[in-house]
């Protein structure tokens, strides 16, 4: 589905054909090797060296390798000589940058990236209408695979306000086979609100073409 809302954005918004196409904080290139499967040239960046590890190996066990190119990189000021027909950032990932310097330095290199006429997609799962009463409840899911299972719960913990932000308690146990044992991190992220993001993007080069809700529209 997201695939699919990628290439129906490109179509109606960017004003070229996409056919390479930019992700800032890539992770473990789980989008990379799809849209690389749909046949976009993808280039992914993450600030973690296992992580780009994860994704060239990814790359090359999926046969993608000649179509996916992962590197180091700081969403804050990473820059390519190569320009790109569209960006996509996933995830809220965008929500790690808290300081609107940071947040406009990164829109500033992303528009350096990309052709004129190209497009940047970004996924921002937290925009809130009011922040003083703002409290998203706890969200636990559960995976399988293999014999290995996974509870995550991501548990917000505390607000402020002032600074905008939100901190999250994120837990995993994991049963692997029997055997027992529970990850613990904490994430502190950027709170948002539309006018936020129209500020910081038209800061950082951008003019917001859409914004589009979790249904596609």
């Amino acid at each position: 589905d997201e695939v699919e809302f990628y290439k129906r954005m490109f179509k109606e918004h960017a004003k070229v054909p996409v056919k390479s196409v930019l992700e800032p904080a890539c992770g473990n290139g789980l989008y990379l090797v799809s849209m690389a499967r749909a046949g976009f040239a993808m280039t992914g960046y993450d600030l973690a060296p296992e992580m780009v590890e994860y994704s060239r190996d990814r790359a090359r066990k999926e046969g993608l390798g000649k179509s996916i190119t992962v590197v180091k990189g700081d969403m804050r000021n990473a820059k390519f000589d190569a320009s790109f027909d569209a960006a996509i950032n996933q995830i809220n990932s965008l929500a790690y940058l808290q300081a609107d310097e940071d947040i406009v330095g990164h829109f500033k290199a992303t528009a350096a990236s990309l052709v004129d006429g190209g497009i940047y997609i970004v996924e921002l799962t937290i925009k809130c209408e009011d922040f003083e009463n703002e409290h998203k409840g706890d969200e636990t899911w559960t995976m399988e695979r293999g014999g290995v299972k996974c509870t995550a719960t991501w548990r917000p913990v505390k607000y402020d306000t002032r600074k905008k932000l939100r901190y999250i308690d994120f837990t995993m146990r994991v049963d692997d086979h029997g055997k027992c044992h529970d990850i613990h991190e904490t994430h502190e992220l950027r709170l948002w609100t539309h006018e936020d993001i129209v500020k910081l993007a038209r800061a950082g080069g951008f003019e917001v073409a859409a914004a589009i809700d979790g249904t596609y529209k």
